[in-house]
């Protein structure tokens, strides 16, 4: 069975319609006055405010999404500051999980794009590629598809890693009866996202967690060195989607699913794009019983929605639930998201 996700991010085993989009954006850097202002950073804050109304603090005109900062750009940032927060002097800069980029995240997420084509993908890269096409009938991916896909896969890697390093400490700090506030706060998140503490036997359970993101890793170390090409171009029934993966697809001896596919709607500037079908490829098939698939997803914070194959909410998820869904993997790896932090009640 195949998983799909569209440019809105929404991931679906069926060909249907997909449901309102979970859309937010994320940063690696600041953006605006005095910013570190990464090109991709700067397209997705231009994306982002223009769908902005402009009651809200929109731009006015809209602004070019070219991904450079000048001073349209910084004056529709302290445009939307001054609208969104009259109670304190606008500094025209956004900073990552700070108070701008979450006021944009709400805003963005209490209505659909009010601009055709400016989609904003589950972990938080907007599009800047052009209207969204609904079909393309006869088209094939393109090379330049491709190769956006394998650029997003060396940021997958590097997130990956980290995600694996951490999750390494958080085990480590499991086991001790002890622990300082730092380890003490990275149980707090695999309780959160993994349920690790709710499980009969914690180690047991966050063993699997592990063996799952380390298959991510392998799969995506060896598409980054070249050891073994995991994209590939081809369509998937729903016209909207723009990747797709097959479930435990990374160790199947089926040569048609050992690939994630690149379809030709594919336009993102996220690699949570590619995360979130790696879960899917790198967990198990369908009959492992250990196949990750769509339990429940953190949006809206901090409770979470069921979806297609979930029993609960994010929040209340059971330990086997979270070890086999999607989202706690792809949120794991984006720790700074408002959705990676722990709920303090």
């Amino acid at each position: 069975m195949a998983f799909a996700i569209n440019q809105f991010g929404d991931c679906s085993s069926r060909p249907d319609a997909p449901d309102t989009p979970e859309r937010f954006i994320s940063l690696k850097g600041t953006v605006g006055r005095n910013g570190r202002n990464l090109q991709g950073d700067v397209a997705t804050v231009q994306d982002a405010l223009n769908q902005i109304d402009q009651g809200d603090g929109g731009p006015v005109p809209l602004l070019v999404a070219d991904g450079f900062v000048g001073p349209k750009t910084v004056g529709a940032i302290e445009r939307f500051q001054k609208t969104q927060f009259p109670q304190k002097p606008p500094d025209a800069l956004i900073e990552p999980g700070q108070r701008t980029v979450s006021r944009l995240n709400d805003l963005l997420n209490s209505k659909r794009p009010v601009l055709a084509g400016s989609g904003l993908n589950f972990a938080g890269g907007a599009s800047s590629f052009g209207p969204r096409q609904s079909s393309l009938v006869g088209a094939s991916t393109t090379d330049d598809q491709i190769a956006l896909a394998e650029r997003l896969a060396e940021d997958a890697g590097k997130r990956i890693t980290a995600a694996v390093n951490r999750l390494t400490r958080s085990i480590a700090a499991l086991a001790k009866k002890t622990r300082t506030a730092a380890e003490q706060e990275l149980v707090r998140e695999i309780d959160w996202h993994f349920k690790a503490s709710a499980d009969t036997n914690p180690a047991v359970h966050m063993a699997k967690v592990s063996l799952v993101l380390l298959t991510m890793q392998t799969a995506i170390r060896e598409q980054n060195q070249g050891i073994r090409t995991i994209f590939k171009g081809g369509t998937h029934p729903d016209p909207t989607a723009i990747a797709a993966a097959d479930l435990g697809g990374f160790s199947s001896t089926k040569q048609s699913e050992r690939f994630i596919i690149i379809t030709p709607q594919f336009r993102t500037q996220s690699s949570g794009v590619i995360i979130h079908e790696l879960g899917h490829f790198c967990g198990g098939n369908k009959t492992s019983g250990g196949d990750v698939v769509h339990r429940a997803s953190p949006r809206p914070f901090p409770t979470g929605t069921r979806k297609e194959d979930g029993s609960t909410n994010y929040r209340d998820m059971l330990p086997f639930h979270a070890r086999t869904n999607v989202f706690s993997y792809q949120i794991y790896c984006f720790p700074e998201l408002p959705e990676f932090k722990v709920p303090t009640s």
